[in-house]
């Protein structure tokens, strides 16, 4: 953990419904700048139950819904497990003055939201507007006089729209344009996003539309997954850390205004925690960003990447390996030797991908697969690392060949950032991966498998 950037401002900005793969589906520009040249990831989760009341509950409290008390969709005074310290009263005890703006309540549940304001420390709450562009306007001016502090929005319009119409629906996606537009003016109208004492956090609370088109309360992952950007002056480039949380975020928070995080807090502060990932990640989103294809590429461009892709693909590669060993001859010893090289690189990928934990790019980034993805791991590439090991298998066949195998084996792992499954960096550890499993074995047999 990194010491604390110490901001004078945090805005937190909560899309209620915003499902993270709406974001490259729906073109949302300002939410994919912001992760681009943010720290973000399409793969966090939000709490259970995904609903408004339990997800805010959290978001204010640091702790789970069990904990402390609204683990339904209603919004109540509720009667925690567990003392809490909830968020805005850590930021003013710190000094910090909070201020919240919200939709405008009916007039029997504004009372309700007064009071529970109060008991949680926030300085002052607006309940005005019925969406995104109305609740924003009515922050100008407390935006506009008030640097310092935390500053929480809650935006329902994409909650509203797929209740009525559906997650994914037309009505869905021009309710989160709108919202994506309002978070655009906000950025502008603060310059959060280039402001080194800023902090501004884009999230959802839950998604919707997994497992009932019109309702977003289920453990289904389009239910539970949340986008998570964070953007500032003060944000290095590249991807948060595997398994963040919506809990990560209060923790976040006060980690960020040098106020003390709670130990109560069921989250961590998310910094860049994988300090070797930070590092690759500066420079691999911009490449990846600059060779994946998008959707709109013609149809027989992605055909032919995926048909070279899948040269890298266990059926192809397995079948390389074992239909020789029948054969004898010069070509079982090549096979052999491809095979071996294979499995030991094959476990070594799995291995470094567990415990590195890399999340794909389709959940760190705007952009979206053109193939389905075998697992939820990124680092390092398993197709570059195969395809490289059949390579060098076979090369020990005839050296002049070499070279021409080894340059398929690389056009096979540029097919998997053309498809957008993965990082450059990715694909060249995978293919360094094989070569140095080739040259270990080399030192084992005392021959080397490719004369180089």
């Amino acid at each position: 953990m990194v010491a604390s950037p110490n901001v004078s401002r945090i805005i937190v900005v909560v899309l209620d419904g915003l499902r993270s793969d709406a974001i490259p589906l729906f073109a949302l520009p300002t939410l994919t700048r912001l992760a681009r040249h943010g720290a973000s990831t399409f793969a966090a989760s939000t709490v259970s139950p995904s609903v408004t009341a339990a997800a805010m509950g959290s978001l204010f409290t640091g702790v789970r819904p069990v904990d402390h008390g609204l683990s339904s969709d209603r919004f109540r005074v509720p009667k925690p497990r567990v003392p809490l310290q909830p968020l805005p009263r850590v930021m003013r005890d710190a000094g910090i003055p909070t201020f919240t703006f919200l939709a405008k309540l009916p007039l029997l549940y504004r009372p309700l939201a007064a009071r529970l304001a109060r008991i949680a420390g926030v300085q002052e709450a607006w309940f005005r507007g019925v969406g995104a562009v109305e609740i924003l306007a009515a922050a100008r001016d407390t935006l506009s006089h008030q640097r310092r502090g935390l500053f929480v929005f809650h935006w329902p319009d994409g909650d509203r729209a797929g209740h009525a119409h559906g997650w994914t629906s037309r009505p869905y996606g021009r309710a989160i344009r709108q919202m994506d537009e309002a978070l655009g003016v906000l950025d502008a109208l603060t310059g959060a996003s280039g402001d080194p004492d800023t902090l501004l956090i884009a999230m959802a609370d839950y998604g919707g539309g997994g497992k009932e088109f019109r309702n977003h309360d289920s453990t289904h992952k389009h239910d539970r997954t949340i986008p998570l950007i964070l953007s500032g002056g003060a944000v290095v480039t590249g991807q948060l850390a595997p398994l963040s949380s919506l809990l990560d975020v209060p923790a976040t928070i006060a980690w960020a205004m040098g106020a003390t995080v709670p130990s109560g807090y069921a989250g961590r502060p998310r910094s860049m925690a994988n300090s070797f990932l930070t590092r690759l990640s500066r420079g691999d989103r911009a490449l990846f960003l600059r060779f994946a294809l998008q959707h709109e590429t013609s149809s027989i461009t992605r055909r032919a990447w995926r048909a070279i892709t899948h040269l890298g693909g266990a059926r192809f590669t397995l079948g390389v390996t074992l239909a020789p060993l029948a054969v004898g001859g010069q070509w079982r010893d090549g096979a052999q030797r491809a095979l071996t090289i294979l499995i030991v690189s094959h476990l070594i990928v799995q291995g470094v991908k567990r415990t590195v934990g890399r999340p794909r790019p389709s959940r760190g980034t705007s952009c979206a697969t053109l193939i389905v993805e075998p697992d939820k791991f990124s680092f390092p590439s398993g197709h570059a690392a195969a395809a490289m090991s059949i390579a060098l298998g076979y090369a020990s066949l005839s050296p002049a060949a070499g070279p021409l195998l080894a340059a398929l084996a690389i056009v096979v792992g540029f097919s998997r950032v053309a498809l957008a499954v993965h990082y450059p960096g990715d694909v060249v550890a995978g293919q360094c991966i094989a070569v140095v499993t080739e040259q270990c074995m080399a030192v084992v047999t005392g021959a080397a498998l490719w004369m180089w």
